[in-house]
């Protein structure tokens, strides 16, 4: 009967605590969202970027280094190690395909639309350096961030692909985004091409 006695205590205390538990928060819980690291933006500074063997110049953040491509010297990579970021540069002369070649890096650049909420286009025509752009602002969690493709309309063509070497994240990215954004503007307001 002792025996007996003490499973039923034990069965009370245990189903008193269940309802306890049960009815001691009156309030909606909600979990608190995750939280973001702190990015520290340097201030701006550029330098600018001249190869005698490219056609071209144009200004790049100073927080990024070159990095050129093997492949050709007119192809590089503007590496920012402090925010794990590469802007992919791609130069062309273009003089007999620039329709195609266009048509190639506006597919490339919507192959992003599936993970993507949206794609902005901004267009630039800088009459004074004979430069006409288009900056692709690719929302969403897509892989690319910011695109561009930079012409003359007759010989020159110059593209740039903006990749975070981390998971796309909208999010926790959006400070860098609008950072990067500014940088690529700049250096498309800035690109002049050589006779």
């Amino acid at each position: 009967m002792n025996q007996m006695k003490t499973i039923i205590n034990k069965y009370t205390l245990i189903i008193c605590g269940i309802v306890a538990s049960l009815t001691a928060c009156t309030e909606d819980y909600q979990p608190k969202p995750k939280g973001f690291f702190r990015i520290d933006l340097e201030d701006k500074n550029y330098l600018r970027y001249e190869n005698t063997e490219c056609p071209f110049v144009f200004e790049y953040p100073a927080y990024t280094t070159i990095q050129p491509s093997p492949k050709d010297p007119c192809w590089m990579n503007l590496y920012s190690k402090k925010y794990n970021a590469t802007l992919h540069l791609t130069y062309r002369n273009v003089s007999k395909n620039m329709e195609q070649v266009i048509g190639e890096s506006i597919r490339l650049t919507y192959e992003h639309a599936s993970k993507a909420d949206g794609i902005d286009e901004q267009f630039f025509s800088i009459d004074s350096s004979n430069v006409f752009a288009l900056m692709f602002d690719i929302s969403g969690d897509a892989a690319s961030d910011l695109q561009f493709i930079a012409t003359d309309s007759a010989d020159h063509f110059l593209r740039g692909a903006l990749y975070f070497n981390v998971s796309p994240n909208e999010d926790s990215l959006a400070p860098l985004h609008n950072y990067f954004k500014e940088d690529i503007v700049h250096l498309i307001e800035t690109i002049k091409w050589k006779e």
